[in-house]
């Protein structure tokens, strides 16, 4: 079976084993259009005063920086998430090793989440737009230029909600896909601006059985009572066409 290899880094700092051997179980979720989040799973127990651990650890207070790379064999170690602590749960049990803490962690897209207001753009690409907004939330940019129409017209674009509601709302209209995702080094995360492209996935074969197994488990659930088709309109603002569009889902 493949061999991985954790790193994790608190704080912007690799972590000591210790603190490695805290944890028996993370899990980190990633969907195209969704922020990434992680959970960390720790064993929590009582110390010689009957006090809790874990509770004052320093890098599981809300909004510590917490970054999660692996390595699968010979490969590069790629991270998986790089962002803040913005929850915690707590399982506590009389019974002994049974009290757990989880850790849920978010990519640094919350950063361009956490402050609505309203803001006026004058005449910028929405490229510029893009950029400038990842740079006031301390992330590095990379957007694609979008250029403007060039009919001699002033344009505007007023931001009312946070950040990444606008980002969202720029890319629907022109195309794009916008994400966070973390950078080669920690607490470096990058805003993209960008058109999705697939490509060919580099990664394995997922295998749960045989001698050349990489897996130790393997969940999927299947929703009976989702749309199955879904329908959209719209009328062009030039020929008052009604213009739909109907997709449907396969049901397995």
């Amino acid at each position: 079976m493949a061999v991985a290899e954790l790193k994790m880094y608190f704080d912007n700092q690799p972590g000591k084993a210790w603190q490695l051997d805290l944890f028996t179980e993370i899990r980190v979720d990633q969907a195209i259009g969704m922020a990434a989040e992680a959970e960390l799973l720790m064993i929590m127990g009582t110390d010689t005063n009957g006090l809790w651990s874990g509770f004052s650890e320093p890098f599981a207070q809300a909004f510590q920086r917490i970054r999660i790379e692996v390595k699968v064999q010979d490969g590069d170690f790629l991270p998986l998430i790089d962002g803040l602590v913005v929850a915690q749960k707590f399982e506590l049990d009389s019974a002994p090793n049974r009290s757990r803490l989880t850790l849920i962690v978010q990519d640094d897209s919350l950063l361009l989440n956490r402050e609505e207001k309203v803001t006026l753009f004058e005449n910028q690409s929405p490229d510029d737009i893009a950029t400038q907004l990842f740079q006031e939330a301390g992330l590095n940019a990379d957007v694609q230029a979008v250029p403007l129409a060039s009919d001699g017209l002033d344009r505007y674009v007023v931001q009312r909600g946070s950040a990444m509601h606008l980002l969202k709302k720029l890319a629907r209209r022109h195309s794009m896909f916008v994400y966070v995702k973390p950078g080669s080094s920690p607490g470096q995360s990058i805003g993209v601006f960008k058109p999705f492209e697939p490509g060919e996935s580099s990664f394995p074969e997922l295998l749960l059985m045989g001698k050349n197994r990489n897996i130790n488990k393997f969940t999927a659930q299947f929703d009976a009572l989702r749309p199955t088709q879904a329908t959209a309109s719209q009328v062009d603002i030039n020929t008052r066409e009604i213009l739909s569009s109907t997709t449907t889902v396969p049901t397995q």
